[in-house]
């Protein structure tokens, strides 16, 4: 019984985090232009690396969110996800402690504005994704297609 719920478990953290990740990437890439707005406002990064960041961050959120909702390669998607979830993680609390409003307009499509997080409460959320990271690359075996034993495990 606790392998089924488990399993469930698992399931049910994947299916979110993909579709969390998905719409993070769609928002993203429907507005570039607000997304680049957005890093230049946070002013950490040289202008090139700003770039860079709008042009690859949509494209790997998107793959992440593909790889955790079809259950390929759960624990490397998981892996990834919980590194940027870190960085994005480090970033809220950056904002939130100079006071910056600046949102990073990964929810738009299905946030509407009036019910937009900000301060800690961005910095919360944050945590609980890093958390379903965590528990995916702690309980999801290499589930690569080729891999015959990508089967779940709970201890």
């Amino acid at each position: 019984m606790k392998h089924i719920t488990c399993t469930y478990f698992i399931v049910l953290v994947s299916s979110l985090l993909g579709f969390v990740f998905i719409l993070a990437a769609i928002s993203k890439l429907t507005d570039l232009l607000l997304f680049l707005e957005t890093v230049r406002s946070l002013k950490l990064l040289p202008l090139w690396g700003q770039t860079v960041a709008v042009w690859l961050l949509p494209g790997l959120e998107l793959v992440i969110g593909l790889c955790l909702l079809c259950r390929i390669a759960t624990r490397e998607a998981a892996l990834i996800a919980g590194c940027l979830m870190v960085g994005f993680l480090w970033l809220s609390i950056y904002s939130t402690i100079i006071g910056s409003n600046a949102d990073c307009g990964c929810f738009k499509i299905v946030v509407p504005t009036v019910f937009k997080l900000t301060g800690w409460w961005i910095v919360a959320r944050d945590v609980l994704f890093l958390l379903g990271c965590q528990y995916l690359a702690m309980h999801t075996q290499n589930n690569l297609p080729n891999n015959k034993a990508g089967a779940e495990i709970c201890k």
